[in-house]
C-alpha cells in the first residue's frame, strides 16, 4: 500500500497531459511545424536593411551568417546614400553591396524615423528603395517588415512617433507586398501587449526592445521565413 500515493498521482498528471492535447490538438503539430520551418531556414543568404531597430537584431537575435546594411536614423529617402561598414565585406554603400554579394532574402524594415511624412510619402520612397533592390537581386525574396510599435505612454504624447501614425504607415508598406517574392511581416504580434502598442516590460525606452526580446524575434523571423520561402518557390514554378 505504500506505494499507491506515487501510482495514483501518475496516473492523475498522465489524464492533466491527455486532457491538455484533447483540448489543444492542433498545438502540438502548429509548433512541431515551426520548429521544423525554423530549423530548415539558413541566414548565410540573407540581408538586413534597416535602422536601429535591425541593428539590434545584429546585436542580439543570433541570427548567424546574416548581413546587416544599418545605422541609428536610417531612412528610405537616405539608405542608398550612406556608406557603412558591413562584417565581411568592408565599407561600402548599399548599391555597391547589392552588386557585389548575391542574396536569397532580403529583410526590409524603414519608416520610423519618416513618421513626421504623410504615410503614402514614406511608403512612396520604401517602395523605391523596393524597386532598385528588385532591380540589383532579382533573385532574392524580399520581406518587407513593419515598424514595431512603441509603448501607449509614449504614443499619446509624442504627435508623430504614435501607434495611429505607425500602423497608417505599416498598411502602406503592407500593400508593397505580392505574395510571390515580395512578402510583408508585422513583428507587433510578438511585441505588443494587450492594448495594441508595444509591451512596456519588453522595453527600457518605450521604443527599443530589451536584448531578450530582439532573440525572440529572431527565432520568430525563422520560423516565419521558412513558409514565405516556399510560397516564393511556389510561385516561381506556376
Amino acid at each position: 500500500m505504500k506505494h499507491r500515493k506515487p501510482i495514483v498521482l501518475i496516473g492523475i498528471i498522465a489524464m492533466l497531459a491527455l486532457a491538455m492535447l484533447l483540448q489543444y490538438p492542433q498545438w502540438d503539430s502548429e509548433q512541431s511545424v515551426a520548429t521544423a520551418h525554423a530549423s530548415s531556414v539558413t541566414m548565410s543568404d540573407a540581408l538586413f536593411i534597416g535602422d536601429s531597430r535591425t541593428l539590434g537584431l545584429a546585436e542580439y537575435a543570433d541570427l548567424e551568417g546574416a548581413c546587416f546594411f544599418a545605422s541609428v536614423g536610417m531612412t528610405a529617402r537616405d539608405v542608398f546614400s550612406k556608406t557603412l561598414s558591413v562584417a565581411s565585406v568592408g565599407k561600402l554603400s548599399l548599391e555597391e553591396l547589392l552588386k557585389v554579394k548575391e542574396y536569397g532574402k532580403i529583410y526590409l524594415m524603414l519608416g520610423i524615423n519618416e513618421l513626421e511624412y504623410p504615410a503614402q510619402d514614406t511608403a512612396a520612397w520604401i517602395a523605391a528603395v523596393l524597386d532598385r533592390i528588385e532591380t540589383l537581386q532579382s533573385d532574392a525574396v524580399v520581406i518587407l517588415m513593419g515598424n514595431l510599435h512603441v509603448s501607449a505612454e509614449r504614443s499619446a504624447k509624442d504627435p508623430h512617433y504614435n501607434n495611429p501614425a505607425i500602423d497608417e504607415l505599416n498598411a502602406q508598406i503592407a500593400r508593397l507586398a505580392d505574395d510571390r517574392h515580395v512578402f510583408y511581416l508585422d513583428p507587433n504580434v510578438l511585441m505588443d501587449d494587450d492594448s495594441g502598442a508595444l509591451d512596456p516590460e519588453k522595453s527600457a525606452d518605450n521604443a527599443h526592445l530589451l536584448a531578450q526580446y530582439y532573440h525572440e524575434w529572431g527565432v520568430w523571423l525563422m520560423e516565419q521565413t521558412g513558409p514565405l520561402l516556399e510560397r516564393a518557390e511556389g510561385a516561381r514554378k506556376s
